[in-house]
């Protein structure tokens, strides 16, 4: 894993650090290993909802768009993949 880690200060007008910024970030080295993790987490997710009978959403405010799992769907008795995607509808 290939990692960075920037801080970024904030100084008032004399000078002095009054606040400050952190992030960590990092690149895994590994990406088939990382894809297929999600895909097994995403595969448990679906079991676990649909085992539930529940759905999820997830809403993408920056892009307007709403996305429905097709439990959900199925819950409001719509055919998988027609909701509507955008927050109008939601």
């Amino acid at each position: 894993m290939w990692s960075a880690h920037h801080i970024a200060y904030q100084r008032c007008w004399k000078g002095r650090v009054i606040g400050g910024l952190e992030n960590r970030g990092g690149i895994s080295l590994n990406r088939k290993a990382d894809e297929r993790a999600l895909r097994d987490s995403e595969a448990r997710l679906n079991i676990a909802l649909e085992a539930g009978g529940m759905g999820a959403w997830e809403w993408n405010i920056e892009q307007s768009r709403v996305t429905w799992s097709p439990q959900l769907e199925a819950i409001h008795g719509l055919a998988a993949g027609t909701f509507g995607r955008n927050s109008s509808r939601f």
